[in-house]
């Protein structure tokens, strides 16, 4: 059992601290901006919320009225202009909105998910604290893998960045709980009677 318990012990700090130089790097020194961003780029990456980025997609629809009201109907029917203005910025802006909903549904799956393995974790200590050492440390690697796994980097920069911002505070806020969970955890381990343990 020690030597199961040590080697997963030296699995969860290479995991947890290549995933915490990563967001750390992410945090602070990532770029969010890039000099070749057009103005409609600035726009969306500095939304603060979807309501922001509906209001600048309704104002956009307006403009696009304005300027087919202004094309014949020959013109109206021609191919689509997608990478001309104002159609370029309303292709933007629905990718943004579209994005925004993807990175809230990923923010919530990931508390969610995160949070049934700190459940499954606090179980299997709890099992392991009654002696029941295989079953509650097979429930404690579960329930850390599913809260490591969900904490893995995995976040694009597309759209707003304050959906990116969201995502990584939340993910690098609970990659250092899961290493104050495994601290507890690993009490609990160490705190176990060496007879029981070794002959379970």
């Amino acid at each position: 059992m020690r030597g199961f318990q040590n080697t997963i012990l030296v699995l969860v700090i290479l995991v947890l601290s290549a995933q915490l130089a990563h967001f750390t790097y992410m945090k602070f020194l990532f770029p969010r901006h890039s000099v070749l961003d057009a103005e409609v780029d600035k726009s969306i990456k500095s939304a603060p919320s979807l309501q922001q980025l509906l209001q600048q997609l309704e104002q956009n629809e307006i403009k696009l009225k304005q300027y087919e009201s202004k094309l014949s109907q020959e013109e109206l029917h021609k191919s689509p202009r997608q990478d001309i203005e104002p159609y370029l910025s309303n292709r933007k802006l629905k990718s943004a909105i579209r994005d925004w909903e993807r990175k809230q549904d990923q923010l919530n799956r990931l508390i969610f998910q995160w949070t049934i393995g700190l459940l499954i974790s606090l179980a299997g200590a709890g099992l392991y604290y009654r002696r029941i050492a295989w079953i509650g440390s097979a429930l404690i690697v579960a329930g850390l893998a599913e809260m490591i796994w969900w904490c893995s980097p995995s976040i694009a920069l597309g759209g707003a960045i304050d959906g990116f911002e969201r995502i990584l505070n939340v993910k690098l806020i609970l990659t250092l709980v899961t290493s104050a969970t495994f601290a507890g955890i690993w009490v609990v381990w160490q705190k176990a009677d060496p007879h029981w343990v070794e002959t379970e």
